[in-house]
């Protein structure tokens, strides 16, 4: 059977449907048959009239599959999901300025978005007759980077077969994501208002600090950063790295609040912080936002708490984050919380600062695929050069300095690197490849890795909208930022891991370092300038003019492969001992658990609005939901038999004890414990 489609064309007009959602899942059963797979579809568009003046509209849907996925993030270190501590969500703002143009922003909880993912979320929306107008270049789609999400969802085989501990990619799982992400944003746009968008900014030191030290020493800008952010406080001396990798930060947390100007309340808030949030270990087996999502679920209550009618969503927004590590001690939940917390105060101040002026209309979006390989660019500054093709350095596989992995045990450390003068392949300078660079043609075959990226930006009055293919370093991140503000007079808010994601792109000089950030960059020294240079000039020749794409796109994710957890040996043995590991994971050995047995989920043909795990929560004895955060709790599969999976939950925050676990599942309905005090046995049946 050849290649079809893992995502088609659809007929325009009607809003998705239940028979739509089946077509597709059956078309990925067949995939899954065909050990093949492609997404393709096409770029359109109808605009349409607008209201004549600005509205906005905010939304979250839980997006975490069922248990079973290999998380992607920390590659061959990364586990496979048995549960769920934190839920992951996709985060949706909809804005559509005064002659009807949208902008559409979507923050979601997994470790990258891929080109792929984007354009079909794009054109499953326009089969919504309400959003036919929303067009490629009208969203802004990126991830906040959690390595505890699913992976093996990409458009491109080589981050199916390396981002996580298990090759393939899941056509299932591609469209439950892309449908899920389309439910955020028609909610969003269902509920949009007329509203405005007034711009705030803070520093906020001692949360993040610099993993790779020593490269980002090498830049010219590093110095006068340093002196910049002389006030922040230094690293504790038990962190890793030096103190002042504290101060070699953007420690600026650039917020958007989006307000009903009728209701006089929030609607949404865009807060914008460049950090890898991985303040977890890679060895947790349990899906969760990590940082980012911690801090955005508390930003949330607060307000909520604050004003009870009013329930804000908060899109977190990773930025230029190459090169920067939460500022932990050890990783773990404790250091996960209290960064989580610091994050969460930080932005609430920044909030309640001054403002800094509006952002209005009209929305100018300009959106275009640029290549990357084999790329000569000439610049005032000289020339440019790209390699042909792809090429991974040794201190790659290595990991970061905060985050080494086995090969370091062989000898191998950051910065190994080709004597002076010598070059892997044109193009890649210094760099020590893993193995024979010749070689590399057979582990990175053609059309593995992307040699295209897409670039969005939206020009508005008083900001500037980009998304970064990938994790960009600080200082690259900087120029970036300093030259699109020349350019169009307004500060640039950077979405990271935005739009499609091809790894590592740190400033030249960072890159001679060689070490795990300048190795992990896939075509060359010269890549992260080469993006600098086309968001530059994507701003100077559209200038005041709309760029928007047209004909088809098309993607070859590799093979295909079924995840998610199945009744057989595999999972006896994953399951086997995971409660035990979970609790140790999440240093909670001593609070009690409850378990409960409920009908298997139905995945992919998930019902309640698509959720594909129970839902647990915190009730009193009448019943009633306690505000209690996110992390207060967590669940694991321990056993998966056809007649019923058991899920043991557990509190991981002992300040809720005495209140009650009540699990819902579309499936069977609720069932509840009794109150969980430490030393006593809790027990579980109807509630």
């Amino acid at each position: 059977m050849p290649c079809v489609g893992a995502a088609r064309s659809s007929p325009r007009g009607g809003g998705p449907s239940a028979a739509r959602r089946g077509g597709a899942r059956l078309v990925a059963a067949l995939l899954v048959a065909a050990g093949c797979g492609r997404i393709e579809g096409t770029h359109d568009r109808a605009p349409r009239k607008g209201t004549g003046r600005l509205v906005a509209g905010a939304a979250s849907v839980e997006i975490a599959p069922v248990p079973g996925y290999p998380m992607g993030g920390h590659a061959l270190e990364s586990r496979v999901g048995l549960g769920t501590w934190t839920p992951l969500f996709a985060r949706a703002l909809y804005v559509e300025d005064a002659s009807g143009e949208p902008l559409v922003m979507v923050v979601v909880d997994l470790w990258a978005v891929s080109a792929g993912l984007a354009d079909e979320v794009a054109e499953r929306l326009r089969e919504d007759a309400d959003l036919v107008h929303v067009g490629r270049e009208n969203l802004l789609l990126s991830a906040t980077h959690t390595h505890h999400g699913p992976g093996n969802f990409a458009s491109n085989r080589v981050y199916n077969q390396h981002a996580s501990n298990l090759p393939g990619f899941d056509p299932i799982l591609f469209d439950y994501v892309a449908d899920r992400i389309v439910e955020a944003v028609t909610a969003a746009a269902a509920t949009a208002e007329p509203a405005r968008i007034v711009k705030h900014s803070g520093r906020l030191g001692g949360i993040a600090r610099n993993r790779s030290f020593e490269a980002f020493a090498r830049n010219p800008e590093a110095a006068g950063l340093l002196d910049e952010n002389a006030m922040l406080p230094p690293c504790r001396e038990e962190a890793p790295g030096p103190p002042e990798a504290c101060r070699a930060v953007d420690p600026t947390a650039r917020v958007l609040v989006v307000e009903s100007t009728e209701r006089k309340v929030p609607l949404a808030v865009v807060a914008q912080f460049s950090m890898h949030p991985t303040a977890m270990p890679n060895h947790t087996e349990i899906y969760h936002g990590d940082v980012f999502g911690m801090a955005a679920d508390r930003l949330e209550r607060r307000w909520r708490k604050d004003q009870p009618a009013v329930s804000p969503t908060v899109l977190l927004v990773n930025g230029p984050e190459g090169d920067v590590s939460p500022n932990w001690t050890v990783q773990g939940p404790g250091e996960t919380r209290r960064l989580a917390e610091e994050l969460a105060d930080g932005l609430a101040d920044v909030v309640e600062g001054p403002e800094e002026g509006e952002v209005t209309g009209p929305f100018v979006p300009h959106h275009t695929v640029v290549r990357l390989a084999g790329r000569v660019v000439e610049t005032d500054a000289g020339i440019l050069r790209t390699a042909r093709r792809p090429l991974a350095g040794r201190s790659q596989v290595v990991g970061a300095e905060d985050g080494p992995t086995v090969f370091r045990n062989l000898g191998w450390h950051e910065g190994m690197a080709l004597p002076e003068g010598h070059e892997a392949m044109p193009g890649h300078g210094r760099k020590l490849p893993v193995v024979w660079a010749p070689l590399t043609q057979v582990a990175l075959p053609p059309g593995a890795v992307p040699e295209t990226v897409p670039l969005t930006l939206v020009e508005a009055a008083g900001m500037t909208f980009a998304t970064l293919p990938g994790e960009f370093t600080t200082i690259l991140g900087r120029r970036i930022r300093r030259e699109v503000q020349r350019r169009t007079g307004t500060p640039a808010l950077l979405l990271g891991l935005g739009g499609e994601y091809l790894g590592y792109f740190t400033t030249p000089e960072a890159y001679d370092a060689q070490h795990y950030e300048g190795a992990s960059m896939m075509y060359g020294r010269d890549a992260g300038h080469v993006v600098l240079h086309d968001v530059v000039a994507r701003l100077d020749e559209a200038r005041g003019r709309a760029e928007r794409p047209h004909g088809r796109f098309s993607y070859a994710p590799g093979r295909i492969r079924r995840f998610g957890l199945h009744v057989d040996r595999v999972a006896r043995r994953l399951l086997d001992g995971v409660e035990d590991r979970a609790r140790t994971q999440l240093e909670a050995p001593d609070l009690p658990s409850a378990t409960f047995t409920v009908i298997p989920p139905a995945w992919p043909a998930v019902p309640d609005a698509g959720r594909a795990l129970p839902r647990i929560e915190l009730v009193d004895d009448a019943g009633r939901v306690v505000d209690a955060p996110h992390d207060a709790h967590a669940c694991v599969v321990t056993q998966a038999a056809e007649d019923g999976w058991s899920y043991t939950c557990f509190l991981v925050d002992a300040a809720y004890e005495g209140y009650r676990l009540r699990l819902r599942t579309p499936e069977a309905g609720e069932r509840c414990s009794t109150p969980i005090r430490a030393g006593q046995a809790v027990r579980t049946g109807p509630c």
